[in-house]
């Protein structure tokens, strides 16, 4: 598979490298595979009895780091990972999305809840904007 932007995947994953053979490490050997490399190359957990490697700085780009470890500030049970870019890297908007789970929604009770609502009340604002806010703080309500 090849990227044409490119990719980086900072984080506390809890899959662990140390076992890729498990189904814990599987996903992470399929996204090497997929030319996505680890840059932190040692267990970020390490106690008496076992060691992890958990936290990791996936890319498809190494080059896009000059410097990439471990921090262990001895404020947690596992150390910190960091990663030193080359360039400065542009800021993109943070965007959330929200799921809801329909597994055991009552779709009829819900289609009437939608067509009893007062969506007419909406109407009696001047501004756009505000009306879309009260719309989709009804549906919102009526969703949850």
């Amino acid at each position: 598979m090849c990227f044409t932007k490119k990719i980086v995947i900072v984080g506390d994953l809890n899959l662990d490298r140390l076992r890729l053979n498990r189904s814990v490490g599987k996903i992470l050997r399929d996204l090497e595979v997929k030319d996505l490399h680890c840059l932190i190359n040692e267990p970020t957990r390490v106690t008496a009895n076992s060691q992890t490697f958990i936290n990791v700085i996936l890319t498809n780009n190494p080059n896009l780091f000059k410097n990439c470890g471990l921090y262990n500030p001895d404020i947690s049970d596992h150390s910190m990972i960091y990663g030193e870019m080359t360039k400065k890297v542009k800021k993109h908007t943070t965007k959330t999305l929200v799921t809801r789970q329909t597994k055991t929604t009552n779709f009829d009770k819900f289609i009437e809840d939608l067509l009893d609502a007062p969506w007419h009340v909406g109407e009696i604002f001047d501004d756009l904007d505000d009306a879309y806010d009260f719309w989709r703080n009804l549906f919102d309500s009526i969703a949850n």
